[in-house]
């Protein structure tokens, strides 16, 4: 079994996927802490010194490389996986669960976390609307279900999860 969890940052995808990795007995790959191993790099830094088309190349090679593994995982994908179309083609062959998040629940979220490259200086409501406005069609697009997580803990998100066991 594979689940790859989708959303803008901040809306959970970490933490409920170590959730439900523990509740199903099943490894979790946290795509941006991965890249981030094999790198050697933080995200950040992979921003700063490769640039984000690289950030991206390997972003792709590793949801390809989780996408063909014939073992069972839950990935937590990075939120701009979306962004490219191939990627979005692998999305809509797995099990891909979309987490949303109002902006305003986004915002408080990340107010103090300063480790994700595309907010930098714009940590505020509108330019995290926005953002989530254009990737918001591409998330749907990939997803088999959909979890609004504002209001509810990342327990109560991993049991409404919906897996063929």
């Amino acid at each position: 079994m594979k689940i790859f969890l989708t959303g803008y940052m901040g809306t959970g995808k970490t933490s409920v996927s170590l959730c439900l990795g523990k509740r199903l007995s099943i490894p979790v790959v946290d795509m941006d802490a991965e890249i981030e191993r094999r790198s050697g790099m933080s995200i950040n830094e992979i921003f700063k010194y490769k640039g984000e088309e690289s950030f991206r190349d390997m972003e792709t090679a590793l949801l390809r490389e989780l996408s063909d593994k014939d073992t069972s995982v839950i990935v937590s994908c990075g939120g701009g996986v979306v962004l490219r179309k191939e990627n979005r083609d692998i999305l809509k062959k797995q099990n891909t669960i979309l987490l949303i998040a109002d902006p305003a629940a986004v915002l408080k979220r990340l107010k103090a976390d300063n480790t994700r490259p595309l907010l930098k200086d714009k940590k505020n409501l509108n330019e995290i609307k926005e953002m989530m406005d254009i990737r918001m069609p591409l998330y749907r697009s990939c997803a088999k279900q959909i979890i609004d997580t504002d209001k509810i803990s990342p327990e109560e998100v991993c049991s409404l999860i919906q897996v063929d066991l």
